[in-house]
């Protein structure tokens, strides 16, 4: 184990991420493709509509690697401003 490096429990946990979005993404676009409408693709799949839209938007952007990349937003706490 080497510091700042994925154990191979990271690597297999990111594995599993990759393969679970590969095929939820592939049932996505195929579902829209077919013409199927968001919140139906969402009903099927038991995930919130929005997710589907984020899906299909990213997919569309940049492929798989703008699934993965992070964008993550921490919204602003109101302690913030108090913070040292």
């Amino acid at each position: 184990q080497f510091p700042g490096y994925p154990t191979h429990h990271d690597l297999v946990k990111i594995s599993i991420y990759y393969s679970m979005l590969k095929i939820m993404g592939n049932r996505m676009r195929y579902l829209r493709g077919k013409g199927h409408a968001c919140q139906e693709i969402a009903d099927r799949m038991r995930v919130d509509g929005n997710t589907v839209t984020e899906y299909l938007r990213k997919y569309g952007a940049g492929g798989l690697a703008q699934l993965l990349a992070e964008d993550y937003r921490r919204p602003g706490g109101c302690l913030d401003s108090h913070a040292e």
